[in-house]
């Protein structure tokens, strides 16, 4: 046993399915795959201008997917508001309101972007903080291929419900070219090693 200021380290760890409590279900309610794609491009090109970290984009995709959301014309404010979040959670300096409203030609106001934000938190219970796929890789590999692959492990809705280090580590076995050691993952090894 090992004690740390007098306390007991066993005292605070996690219980053993921990992990298992981040794998969700994707919900009732959820967005057309199509949308959805369409939107997760749109988000990266958006990432991209505002220079954000790859976490940032991992966890408002993660964001979103969580959301009920069937409403496609405010698809678009749910994806800025989701983004938002996740600028928070992860950049040093996140982006402002006035520049989500610049992105998109101010198609939406300041307080609709607020209260989708309002919405996104309350739909969440504020439960905006999980492990993220990223950050399994990271340690392992920084190469554009493994940034690459993250980046489709995101847009695949098929993989949106599995455990982030179950998704990491295939993505990592397609990095090093062995074959997946999970069969979820079996399809994005499959389109993955098409477009390579």
């Amino acid at each position: 046993r090992m004690m740390h200021w007098g306390w007991g380290i066993d005292e605070f760890e996690p219980p053993d399915d921990y992990l298992r409590g981040m794998q969700r279900a994707v919900p009732a309610g959820a967005i057309n795959p199509r949308y959805r794609a369409m939107l997760i491009y749109w988000l990266i090109e958006v990432a991209d201008r505002f220079q954000l970290r790859v976490d940032s984009m991992v966890r408002t995709v993660k964001l979103m997917d969580r959301v009920p959301h069937d409403n496609k014309a405010t698809l678009q404010l749910l994806g800025m508001a989701c983004m938002m979040i996740a600028c928070k959670v992860e950049e040093v300096y996140a982006p402002e309101v006035r520049d989500y409203m610049w992105i998109t030609d101010k198609r939406h106001s300041e307080e609709e972007l607020r209260d989708m934000e309002r919405h996104v938190l309350a739909a969440l219970d504020f439960s905006v903080h999980e492990p993220l796929l990223t950050y399994f890789v990271e340690p392992c590999n920084d190469t554009p291929l493994v940034e690459y692959l993250v980046y489709l492990a995101t847009m695949d809705s098929s993989l949106s419900g599995l455990l982030p280090s179950v998704v990491a580590e295939t993505i990592m076995d397609i990095a090093t070219k062995k074959p997946p050691r999970h069969p979820d993952c079996v399809a994005m090894f499959k389109t993955a090693t098409d477009t390579l």
